[in-house]
């Protein structure tokens, strides 16, 4: 590149490779908010989930813990079964109570349940069956994701939804569908009163939302880093050809 020529009037002296840079930029912005199709061509808006609602869930004490067989129940099986509900929670039944009391159809909610660290990796990784349900929820714009106390009847519950009220209404209904789901087994199994859980929400639900200015920057900030990249590829590879041209008219010395 000459020396009295700028970096901006040798890209302006560019056109097509800048405005495919352009292109290019604006793409990688939208990335996240189009779903971008290309036989056949198509664009498709994409629901972001951009708002999150957290809340942490008590599987609760027997209704009554007068008795000593009562609180011994209590005490050895409680955290056990905080963890196996927490598990319960990414199954077809329970979702399908989330997903009617939040008032939205099951195909739209994914549900990430825990990963145990204290087992062997192999045993960390899903089964074939339950990555088969996460693929098809895998861009589901409405998600719980579950973690739980190692050692608290503790279910940390964090949604997330396009909107604050949407993750605000799917963390109150994982707790209501949960509940529920809890109530009927109990019942299925003839569970004394005395032995009955109830799961209650320990803590007010939390709610946080990025706005729309705050999207705003991440495709603005998205599209100058690309756009930078490709600028500056593009002059190195310009400049590049360009020496590699001279090189070869420069003539031969004989030896």
């Amino acid at each position: 590149m000459p020396a009295d020529r700028s970096l901006v009037a040798e890209l302006l002296s560019r056109p097509r490779a800048l405005v495919a840079g352009l292109v290019v930029a604006t793409l990688a912005a939208l990335s996240p908010f189009v779903a971008i199709g290309v036989v056949p061509p198509s664009l498709a808006l994409e629901h972001v989930g951009h708002a999150t609602a957290t809340t942490q869930l008590l599987v609760g004490q027997p209704r009554d813990l007068g008795s000593t067989g009562a609180r011994q129940r209590y005490v050895t099986t409680i955290v056990p079964l905080a963890q196996t509900l927490a598990d319960l929670m990414s199954s077809p039944a329970v979702r399908t109570l989330i997903a009617r009391d939040a008032r939205i159809p099951r195909s739209q909610l994914a549900v990430d349940t825990p990963v145990w660290q204290d087992v062997v990796q192999i045993q960390q990784w899903p089964s074939q069956g339950k990555r088969d349900s996460e693929l098809l929820v895998e861009g589901a714009p409405d998600r719980l994701t579950i973690d739980v106390e190692p050692t608290a009847p503790v279910i940390d519950v964090t949604a997330q939804a396009p909107t604050t009220r949407q993750a605000i209404t799917l963390a109150a209904s994982a707790q209501r569908a949960l509940n529920d789901y809890e109530a009927e087994l109990q019942s299925v199994t003839a569970t004394p009163s005395a032995y009955r859980y109830d799961v209650t929400r320990l803590v007010p639900i939390a709610a946080s939302a990025t706005g729309r200015a705050d999207l705003a920057n991440i495709a603005a900030l998205t599209f100058g880093t690309v756009l930078f990249i490709w600028c500056g590829a593009t002059l190195f590879l310009a400049n590049l050809a360009q020496d590699i041209r001279a090189l070869r008219r420069r003539p031969q010395v004989p030896t």
